[in-house]
């Protein structure tokens, strides 16, 4: 985090907005995992307004998508939906479809907290076969527990061991592909 503020100072001092942004929308999502999410949230917002600024739609639309995240953790599922929507409209209209992936499965887990069954399904299974398409083993893995956990309320044990299982073995195929980078970085 130190040394995020310190880039961040940097680049007041150089006055460069869209890299102002960046560092805040860093800084933020640090914040975010530390559980600082009222912290978090000042700088997601002070970055949205820059990118808005400068029309820079797809950063705009991860800043967008983190405050979406904040909003459901600080227990605000309206203004969560709201953020998650506005993201998925840039993603949309630039065709980012990983982008597009991501925020479907965040909004599908909203929806779940919020005991939407139905439509978190519909979201998880768009974002589903946009992963299947792009071969994201990360954004299915994600999707798989969601849908697990959901089958898995509904007592469907069937579809429900059917996603652990998926779930478990794009894990181990994630941990395979982690350890093989290494490797490679280390050769």
């Amino acid at each position: 985090l130190d040394y995020h503020f310190r880039s961040l100072f940097l680049k007041e001092y150089l006055n460069n907005q869209p890299q102002i942004a960046y560092s805040q929308n860093a800084i933020g999502m640090v914040l975010a995992d530390m559980g600082d999410y009222t912290r978090a949230l000042d700088f997601y917002i002070s970055a949205m307004a820059i990118r808005k600024k400068y029309n820079q739609m797809l950063d705009l639309a991860n800043v967008y998508a983190n405050i979406g995240k904040v909003m459901m953790k600080l227990s605000r599922p309206e203004e969560a939906i709201d953020y998650l929507e506005k993201a998925l409209e840039v993603y949309v209209s630039t065709n980012n479809e990983y982008g597009q992936s991501l925020v479907l499965n965040q909004m599908a887990e909203l929806h779940v907290s919020g005991n939407q069954i139905p439509i978190a399904l519909e979201k998880l299974h768009k974002a589903e076969n946009i992963a299947l398409k792009l071969k994201n083993n990360s954004v299915l893995h994600y999707n798989y527990k969601l849908q697990k956990e959901i089958y898995k309320r509904l007592k469907d044990s069937e579809k429900a061991l059917y996603y652990a299982e998926n779930a478990s073995s794009l894990k181990d195929s994630l941990f395979t592909e982690r350890s093989n980078y290494e490797i490679q970085e280390l050769q």
